[in-house]
């Protein structure tokens, strides 16, 4: 994987470490004024075509996990792991898993992030 998508991940992976977040909050996140965000580091502001790619990556290797609205409209329901959400991604939310918290550990213990 380029260096530079392996960033976008990680940077998008960190948007996730304390909660589930639906994409227009990850873009928030990421792009924001807060210490959760990474525009500067990434050298411009993120765009929803680098998220959605970045999320489809890390749901892929089983990172991060989609979930849906449940039929009855009261909660979120979980997809399968590795399994991208049908349709548009910004109608899904996203968590990162296990796994996930394993990747993003390493990635802030090898370069001195501890934002979590």
């Amino acid at each position: 994987m380029p260096k530079r998508e392996l960033r976008a991940d990680m940077y998008v992976l960190d948007s996730l470490a304390n909660d589930v977040e639906d994409l227009d909050s990850i873009l928030q996140l990421l792009n924001g004024n807060t210490e959760f965000a990474w525009r500067d580091e990434w050298g411009h502001a993120f765009r929803r075509e680098d998220i959605v790619e970045s999320l489809s990556r890390l749901i892929r290797r089983k990172a991060i996990r989609a979930y849906v609205l449940s039929a009855d409209g009261k909660g979120l329901e979980g997809l399968s792991e590795g399994v991208l959400p049908s349709g548009d991604f910004g109608d899904a939310h996203y968590g990162i898993t296990p796994h996930g918290r394993i990747l993003h550990r390493h990635w802030c213990d090898e370069n001195g992030n501890d934002r979590s």
